[in-house]
C-alpha cells in the first residue's frame, strides 16, 4: 500500500517543488518529472542526504527542507500511551533520556559536589485527621557550577533538577562522608566566594606535607602535594594515578600517606575493605582511599586488587547482582573510578605498580617529626586545607577539563603510559598557577 503527499506547500503558501510518496519500499521524492529514491529512513538520516537531494532533483535545499517534512506527515503513527499495571504510561520521543551521572561529576558544561545539608521535612500526620509534623534531617544535595551559574538542589530518588532550565540528571545512589564539603563551605560557594591565589593553595599543602613528612628530595614532596591536590579534580581526568610510599620499617610511609590522604578529595584511611563496601562507597563519593600495609600480593578471597586494576580509569566499573527497585535480583555496573594512596613495606601486584607512582622513603633521623601530632584527616588544618580546596574544585573544575584536553605529549617528551600518568598532574600544576612541570618531568618516579 503506497501513500502520496500532493499537498505540501511552501512558507508561502504555494505548492511546493517537492513531492514525497511512501510504500513498502521507502520514500521516494518527486520534482515534476525528476524521482529520486526510494530511500530507506536510515539513508534519510544521513547528515549529507538533504544536500544529495538537492543535487538530484534540481532543486533548493530550502525546497528540500519543505519535503522532509512531508516525511515525517507519512511516517507511520507510534503509538505513544500505554495502560500498565501501576499506571499510564505516556512515551515522549522527542526527549532523550535523563543522563546518569555521578553526583561528583564533572564535565565541559558543569561542577556536581554531592553534600549532606542539615534540614527539616514536614511529614504527614501519623494518623486521619492529625496534624502534620516535621523532623531534623540531613539530606543529600548537589552543589552545582552548572553553565557558568552556581546553585545546589536536592536529591529525590537519585535525581536531581539542576539550573534555571531544571536540567535533570539521575545520580547514582550517595552515601555520607564525615570528610565531605561543610555546609560553611556551600554557603560561602553560593555567595559569590572565590580562590584568589591558586597557588596560595599549594604552598599550603606543601607546607603541611613538609612538617609530617621527612622525603628525600623537593621534587619528591612536590609530586605528592599536586597528587593529593589533584584528587579533587580526578572527574575532569580520563586517567588518575595511584601514588605508593615504599621504604624500610619506620621511615615514615604511614604518616606521609595519612597526611597526603588528609587533603585529599573525600579521603578514607583504612588497612583494609571488603569488596561490597568498596565499589558502592566508591561509586557513591568517588573517595580517596588510604590504604596501609595491606599485602595485595597475598592469596585470599577479596578481589581488590583486581578492582584497583579497573579504578584508575574514568569509566572503570565492575559489575555484581543486587536488587532492582522490585526487589529483583539483576545485574548492576558499579562505577569505581578514583584516587588511591599505598603505603607498606610490601611490593605492588604488578600490574597496579603499572598504574601508580612511586616515592621512596627514607629512614628519618631528624627529631623534630616525632613532635609533630598524628595527621588525622578531621584535624582543623588538613580540613582547612580541603575545604579551601572543594571551594576551588567547584570554581575552576571546568577549566581543569580544559586544560587536560589541551595538554599533548609532544609538548613534554613524555609518551605512552607514562604520559598517561603524568598528564593529569600537568593538568593539575597548571590549574594551580604552578611553574613545576619541568620537576614533574625530571622526578624519577
Amino acid at each position: 500500500m503506497s501513500h502520496e503527499s500532493t499537498d505540501l506547500q511552501t512558507p508561502e503558501g504555494t505548492p511546493a517543488p517537492v513531492q514525497v510518496r511512501q510504500n513498502d519500499k521507502g520514500w521516494s521524492f518527486t520534482n515534476g518529472d525528476r524521482v529520486a529514491g526510494p530511500y530507506k529512513r536510515k539513508q534519510l538520516l544521513d547528515v549529507e542526504f538533504e544536500q544529495k537531494l538537492s543535487a538530484e532533483l534540481g532543486v533548493s535545499r530550502k525546497d528540500v527542507a519543505v519535503a522532509m517534512l512531508g516525511v515525517e506527515q507519512l511516517a507511520p503513527p507510534v503509538e505513544k500511551e500505554f495502560n500498565l499495571e501501576h499506571g499510564k504510561l505516556s512515551l515522549f520521543l522527542d526527549r532523550e533520556r535523563t543522563p546518569i551521572v555521578s553526583p561528583v561529576d564533572i564535565s565541559e558544561h558543569y561542577v556536581f559536589q554531592l553534600a549532606y545539608m542539615p534540614c527539616e521535612i514536614e511529614l504527614p500526620p501519623r494518623k486521619e485527621g492529625g496534624s502534620s509534623r516535621t523532623e531534623s534531617i540531613e539530606h543529600p544535595f548537589v552543589v552545582y557550577d552548572y553553565k557558568g551559574k552556581r546553585g545546589l538542589a536536592p536529591i529525590d530518588r537519585n535525581r536531581v533538577e539542576v539550573g534555571k532550565d531544571k536540567s535533570l540528571f539521575h545520580v547514582r545512589t550517595p552515601q555520607p562522608l564525615p570528610s565531605m564539603i561543610s555546609p560553611r563551605t556551600v554557603r560561602a560557594f553560593l555567595e559569590g566566594d572565590e580562590v584568589d591565589d591558586p597557588s596560595s593553595l599549594y604552598e599550603q599543602a606543601l607546607h603541611y606535607l613538609k612538617r609530617k613528612s621527612d622525603q628525600d628530595q623537593d621534587c619528591y614532596y612536590a609530586v605528592s602535594a599536586i597528587h593529593g591536590l589533584g584528587t579533587h579534580f580526578l572527574e575532569a581526568f580520563d586517567v588518575y594515578p595511584y601514588l605508593r610510599f615504599f621504604g624500610p620499617p619506620d621511615s615514615g610511609k604511614t604518616n606521609t600517606n595519612y597526611t597526603l590522604g588528609g587533603i585529599s578529595f573525600h579521603p578514607v584511611a583504612t588497612p583494609d575493605i571488603s569488596d561490597p563496601s568498596f565499589y558502592r562507597l566508591r561509586e557513591a563519593t568517588h573517595f580517596t582511599m588510604s590504604l596501609d600495609e595491606r599485602n595485595l600480593k597475598r592469596k585470599q578471597e577479596s578481589q581488590l586488587p583486581d578492582l584497583l586494576n579497573n579504578a584508575y580509569k574514568r569509566g572503570g566499573s565492575v559489575i555484581r547482582s543486587d536488587k532492582d527497585q522490585f526487589g529483583n535480583i539483576v545485574p548492576r555496573v558499579f562505577d569505581v573510578y578514583g584516587g588511591m594512596i599505598y603505603s607498606g613495606v610490601h611490593d605492588l601486584p604488578y600490574m597496579t605498580e603499572t598504574r601508580s607512582l612511586g616515592i621512596p622513603m627514607l629512614r628519618s633521623l631528624d627529631s623534630r617529626f616525632s613532635a609533630e601530632d598524628e595527621p588525622l584527616w578531621w584535624k582543623p588544618e588538613p580540613t582547612e586545607i580541603r575545604e579551601k580546596n572543594y571551594l576551588f574544585r567547584l570554581t575552576n573544575g571546568r577549566r581543569a577539563r580544559e586544560i587536560y584536553e589541551r595538554l599533548r605529549p609532544k609538548d613534554y617528551g613524555i609518551m605512552n603510559r607514562q604520559w598517561e600518568l603524568a598528564r593529569p598532574l600537568i593538568a593539575t600544576a597548571l590549574l594551580y598557577g604552578l611553574d613545576v612541570v619541568h620537576e614533574l618531568k625530571e622526578t624519577p618516579l
